[in-house]
């Protein structure tokens, strides 16, 4: 379950006055994850909003984050079984 946008705009901002915009990117998110417990989807939120990162890139920095490790792996094979089978249903559909 992920929390309410304003918990997460409380989250952002406080976070945001601690770090300027050339903060180290990995302290941040050590911030995110262990002081302020948020999940991988909810860092990549507040440091594209509120650190001004492009989604694109905010994406692969949490995901390549030691801080997010441990879901990194999971999140490759989601990925890629995910791809696999809209491939498949694809190639089902145009032989149809």
């Amino acid at each position: 379950m992920t929390r309410s946008e304003h918990l997460l705009d409380q989250i952002g901002r406080t976070v945001r006055r601690r770090f300027d915009l050339s903060s180290d990117r990995q302290l941040v998110l050590k911030v995110l994850r262990f002081e302020e417990n948020c999940s991988k989807v909810e860092g990549i939120f507040i440091l594209s909003r509120y650190f001004d990162v492009p989604y694109v890139e905010a994406l692969a920095t949490v995901h390549n984050s030691s801080h997010w490790s441990d879901s990194k792996e999971v999140d490759e094979q989601l990925s890629e079984d995910f791809w696999t089978h809209a491939r498949a249903i694809s190639d089902r559909s145009e032989n149809e």
